[in-house]
């Protein structure tokens, strides 16, 4: 299997809610990378795939996705950081730092005065049984062009589950240094995703009884919604999590 010299929406043709958004005309002035071409109309409409079809999809793959659905495939990682990547015969191994997440919890120490000390967020995703893996950059027409570079402390941009079946799961994870505005896209296609959810734990003993289980009602938002993690948002997060909590010992009531 070999993905160089090809265009990055003939392999990932179901990009539009991810990585593949910022390819299209439409995202130009906000992408990250503005060297590659703007798509035209009739490539926009053969590739173009809407939000709601990504999710079916994903939907759909739910059971052999497993618990990777919970931090892929609907730009949930989006702003974490790649603090370790370990590349095995079989296996890779990408250890993430939960940026959005640790936000949460500055927002939460903030406004309810904790006295706690953070540790960093882990989540770290397990590609099992790997038989294809590249790092690279796109050239003026899209092509792709693998590079001998590490990953290592590049933010986990966007990623894209391209293709799922018994046997394969195929994806592309874009990622930027801080430094330089050019995308990189890796290119992974394995038998499986494992993943460590330390940043469970540490959230569970750090914010013990009324906020212990903002974790999983985060998450849950996060895979939902399509959400920007800026401005009030951790604030009105916390809000949410509060009337839900509310409401739900409301129904215990009853």
């Amino acid at each position: 299997m070999d993905y160089s010299d090809i265009i990055l929406y003939e392999i990932a043709s179901m990009l539009s809610p991810s990585v593949y958004e910022t390819m299209f005309y439409s995202q130009y002035q906000g992408r990250s990378d503005k060297d590659a071409i703007i798509l035209d109309d009739e490539t926009f409409e053969r590739y173009y795939v809407s939000d709601n079809v990504y999710k079916n999809f994903l939907f759909s793959n739910s059971m052999r996705l497993g618990k990777s659905v919970d931090y892929i495939g609907a730009n949930q990682m989006h702003s974490a950081v790649i603090e370790n990547m370990e590349i095995k015969e079989n296996d890779i191994i990408m250890k993430l730092n939960d940026v959005a997440l640790t936000s949460l919890a500055h927002t939460l120490i903030e406004i309810k005065s904790i006295n706690v000390k953070l540790e960093p967020f882990y989540i770290t995703f397990v590609f099992k049984g790997v038989n294809y893996y590249s790092n690279n950059t796109i050239d003026e027409n899209e092509k792709l062009i693998p590079i001998d570079e590490s990953p290592v402390n590049s933010i986990y941009c966007q990623d894209q589950l391209v293709f799922v079946n018994d046997k394969h799961i195929d994806m592309v994870i874009s990622t930027q240094y801080s430094h330089t505005n050019k995308l990189r896209y890796i290119l992974i296609s394995c038998s499986n995703i494992e993943v460590i959810e330390s940043a469970k734990d540490v959230w569970k003993n750090t914010f013990k009884n009324d906020f212990s289980m903002l974790y999983e009602y985060f998450i849950n938002l996060r895979k939902s919604n399509n959400i920007a993690m800026e401005g009030s948002i951790h604030k009105n997060i916390i809000t949410g999590y509060e009337k839900f909590m509310d409401d739900f010992i409301d129904l215990d009531d009853f």
